[in-house]
């Protein structure tokens, strides 16, 4: 369990990078070889400052030092954590109650088209 919104965010943000290293192996093995760093948008700036700086931020050692590793693979440049606001994050489609606005706006974000246009109705 976590006490702290950055926590919370710090374990998503190691569980996320487990599973880009998992299917970046995959792909590999499949013949697909990915260029560059994987980019992985986080809408929390305590989680990316804490994820770029190597020292230890005396509210989250335990954190810190249990995910480590997420600064090393964005050392290693498998992985680039960039910040992304939160009305622009395409996971909220999943997690969060939205205006229709919003959900349209992230529903084109991650390539899903209304039905009305697919099929050109009238709304």
């Amino acid at each position: 369990m976590t006490l702290s919104t950055t926590e919370a965010e710090n374990v998503a943000l190691a569980s996320t990078v487990q599973e880009v290293l998992y299917l970046k192996q995959v792909m590999l093995e499949l013949g697909y070889d990915q260029v560059g760093p994987v980019r992985i948008g986080e809408d929390n700036q305590a989680t990316i400052r804490i994820s770029n700086n190597p020292e230890h931020h005396g509210r989250c050692k335990h954190v810190d030092i249990r995910y480590f590793f997420i600064q090393e693979r964005q050392q290693a440049q498998d992985i680039d954590v960039f910040y992304c606001p939160t009305d622009k994050m395409p996971a909220d489609i999943l997690t969060k109650a939205l205006t229709p606005e919003v959900f349209c706006r992230l529903r084109e974000l991650v390539g899903v088209r209304s039905r009305t246009v697919v099929l050109g109705e009238r709304t």
